[in-house]
């Protein structure tokens, strides 16, 4: 577990990355579904994440577009 804020907006940092990354490899290879199978867990993971900070509309709207993905 996170210990901190500070260590909190470091991961956010991460996964904005992430799925910045996986959104373009699911682009470019929509032949590969593990890239959207990445792309839909970093958007749960961020949801989390923010659901820990208290931005709650914005953790909803990260578990929508990964729940919208695995569809």
């Amino acid at each position: 577990m996170l210990k901190n804020r500070g260590q909190m907006k470091e991961a956010e940092r991460h996964y904005l990355k992430g799925l910045a990354i996986f959104q373009e490899l699911t682009t470019k290879c929509a032949d590969v579904p593990e890239y959207r199978v990445l792309l839909a867990n970093t958007h749960s993971n961020l949801g989390v994440l923010l659901s820990d900070l208290d931005r709650l509309q914005e953790a909803g709207e990260h578990y929508r577009k990964g729940l919208v993905i695995r569809e």
